[in-house]
């Protein structure tokens, strides 16, 4: 502590003047008889003040929830629509000419981005009617969602692996082009499986259309029949194509079910929370 007079300190060079120079024009310090100048005031555009976090009340959390379950509503329509023009878009068959046809891989993109979506999408639709969709629901949405992702990776392959073997390695293009048998299966019972007991529970819980519900079933159920292994040719291009189509407008009609829900739906949603 400085044991002079403070006002004697203004001409010395000592860390102690200094310091009682700092305070006197920058802060307060109890000395008797020295008047102390308050800090210049700063413009508000250059002050810098710590950030404040404000918890959000409970009835704004169940807003921004029932916002985010709306916005996932968009994403289904786009997933859906996205899958139907990808179906309309697949060449006629699976062979090396299609693989290296020019709708190949334009086709397997949009499939890719749709599934990405389709991700996003069924989160929402699950989140929506979760308070009425029960265990079938729940399990339909698990598989649908792992058989998605599945999906997700097949597609990327097709899109980015196999025009290329198709152009350099066309030897081996049927090797490429065999699935394992746990491939399938998880296919069948993830994808398949889980998109039907998924449209099921969407049926039974009424909470969004069971017509679009319905045409869920329908559409996994075509895909199911194209796995089979009983149909070839044109038919399957055609079984395979309409019902990826009817698949993408379900997703697409359930999504805007989702979106265009206000008033009573949206308070539907906070109350289930």
């Amino acid at each position: 502590m400085c044991a002079v007079d403070p006002r004697q300190l203004a001409s010395d060079g000592s860390d102690c003047a200094r310091f009682l120079e700092l305070f006197l024009n920058y802060g307060s310090f109890p000395f008797p008889g020295v008047f102390l100048p308050q800090p210049p005031a700063v413009s508000p555009l250059f002050s810098i003040s710590p950030a404040v976090r404000v918890p959000l009340t409970k009835g704004e959390r169940k807003m921004s929830t029932a916002n985010l379950i709306r916005w996932s509503g968009l994403i289904s329509v786009l997933a859906g629509v996205f899958y139907a023009i990808a179906a309309l878009l697949h060449p006629a068959g699976e062979d090396l000419a299609s693989v290296i046809s020019a709708n190949w891989v334009p086709a397997h993109f949009v499939y890719w981005v749709s599934a990405i979506l389709m991700q996003l999408g069924l989160v929402g639709l699950y989140a929506r009617q979760a308070e009425k969709i029960g265990w079938l629901g729940l399990a339909g949405f698990v598989l649908a969602f792992i058989g998605t992702a599945l999906v997700l990776s097949i597609f990327f392959l097709a899109t980015a692996g196999l025009p290329l073997i198709a152009a350099e390695a066309p030897a081996i293009f049927d090797q490429a082009m065999a699935s394992p048998t746990f491939i399938v299966v998880m296919l069948v019972l993830g994808y398949i499986v889980g998109y039907i007991l998924f449209g099921v529970a969407t049926m039974r819980a009424g909470v969004l259309p069971r017509w679009a519900a319905l045409m869920l079933i329908i559409g996994a159920s075509f895909f199911l029949i194209s796995q089979t292994g009983l149909v070839g040719g044109r038919l399957l291009h055609v079984i395979v194509t309409v019902g990826d189509v009817v698949f993408g407008l379900s997703l697409a009609w359930m999504g805007y079910a989702l979106w265009s829900e206000k008033g009573e739906g949206v308070n539907q949603v906070k109350r289930s929370m």
